[in-house]
C-alpha cells in the first residue's frame, strides 16, 4: 500500500509542477515548488475572494509579494502527506491608489491569503493568515516544513 500511496503523491505533485518527489519508503510533508500556473491560479482566486467578500473593486489591482523578508516572491507551497491535501501562503501587495475598501481590507495582515487543495480539486480560498504569521493557520507538519515561528502573540 505504501506504493500506491507515493505513486499518487508523485503524479500529483508532478502535476503541480514540481520535480521534487517524496521518497517512496514513507511518505512525509514536503514543500513542492509552485509554476507560474499555480501562482496565477492562487492570485486569481485570492482577488476572487476579495471581490467576493466586497474588500476589493474590479479597478484595484495586486501585485506578489514576500511571505517572509527572505522567501523569494512566491507563494509557499506544500503537499500534507498526512491529510492528502495541498497547503499554500501567499503575500499580494495592493497597487496604489486603489479603494478604501481594498486599502483596508489589506491590513492586519488582509494581504495574506490561505490556500488549499485536494489531490483532484481546485484551490480554495480559506481565509487570511494575520499577522503576526501563526502555525495554527496550518496543519503542524505544514507550519513545520515551512519553518513558521510561533511568536508569543500566537
Amino acid at each position: 500500500m505504501r506504493g500506491g500511496v507515493a505513486t499518487v503523491v508523485a503524479m500529483v505533485l508532478v502535476a503541480v509542477g514540481t520535480t521534487t518527489l517524496p521518497a517512496a519508503s514513507s511518505p512525509k510533508t514536503e514543500v513542492v515548488v509552485a509554476t507560474r500556473a499555480v501562482e496565477k491560479v492562487l492570485e486569481s482566486t485570492f482577488i476572487n475572494y476579495k471581490f467576493h467578500s466586497h474588500a476589493m473593486v474590479r479597478s484595484d489591482h495586486i501585485l506578489w509579494s514576500r511571505v517572509r523578508p527572505s522567501d523569494p516572491l512566491a507563494p509557499l507551497v506544500a503537499f500534507d502527506a498526512v491529510d492528502h491535501r495541498f497547503w499554500a501562503l501567499a503575500n499580494f501587495e495592493l497597487v496604489v491608489p486603489a479603494s478604501d475598501k481594498a486599502e483596508v481590507s489589506f491590513q492586519d495582515g488582509g494581504s495574506y491569503g490561505i490556500f488549499v487543495r485536494t489531490l483532484h480539486g481546485r484551490w480554495v480560498m480559506r481565509g487570511y493568515a494575520g499577522i503576526p504569521l501563526c502555525p495554527s493557520v496550518v496543519p503542524t507538519p505544514v507550519a513545520n516544513v515551512w519553518h513558521m515561528v510561533k511568536y508569543a502573540s500566537c
